[in-house]
């Protein structure tokens, strides 16, 4: 099913930097290849430092491998639990309040990726910068740089989450995952 919401253009977005429940984020993440043998195809690399050098004003930086993934995997970008999902995006600040937009350089991979991550824990109110930052620089754009300044930490609680759009996928969620066990220990 087609979602209208799913992308914002750059008129948009420089048009809503001013809003206080905006939350833009950079989700760049690179993957450099390593050498045969290597027992990897890649490794994984944060996109912070480009995030330092320019990024769109106001945004915040999404860390995938670092923060957003299972560390109790050696598989890269397995999405974590939801009580770590949780509070890794309310240290970013997303609420339930929140409008999110977020975008990568060089490929919309990274920003569908952190998309994905929040629609499947419900949260609708999320969109991805259609063209990224490369689109936004090529028009000219305004650009910061230097380390995140951060958004207002926003803790959702399962409570409150449970009282909105997630709660309702999350159950269902659960609920499945609940009966695909039942049927592995059958």
């Amino acid at each position: 099913m087609r979602d209208p919401q799913a992308l914002v253009d750059t008129d948009e977005l420089s048009a809503a930097l001013a809003d206080p429940n905006l939350r833009i984020f950079d989700c760049t993440t690179y993957l450099d290849c390593l050498p045969p043998g290597s027992g990897q195809p890649y490794l994984a690399v944060s996109g912070r430092a480009t995030f330092q050098e320019a990024h769109i004003p106001g945004a915040d930086f999404l860390d995938l491998e670092g923060e957003f993934s299972d560390q109790a995997t050696a598989l890269h970008f397995m999405m974590p639990d939801v009580a770590q999902l949780e509070a890794a995006f309310g240290r970013h600040g997303i609420g339930m309040n929140s409008r999110v937009v977020l975008y990568s350089i060089g490929s919309m991979t990274w920003a569908t990726r952190f998309w994905w991550m929040l629609k499947s824990l419900g949260f609708d109110n999320v969109a991805v910068l259609d063209g990224g930052f490369d689109k936004w620089r090529a028009e000219g754009r305004p650009t910061q740089s230097g380390p995140a300044q951060g958004y207002t930490t926003s803790t959702p609680s399962a409570s409150a989450i449970a009282s909105g759009s997630i709660g309702a996928f999350l159950i269902s969620y659960l609920a499945s995952r609940s009966r695909a066990a039942r049927f592995a220990l059958s």
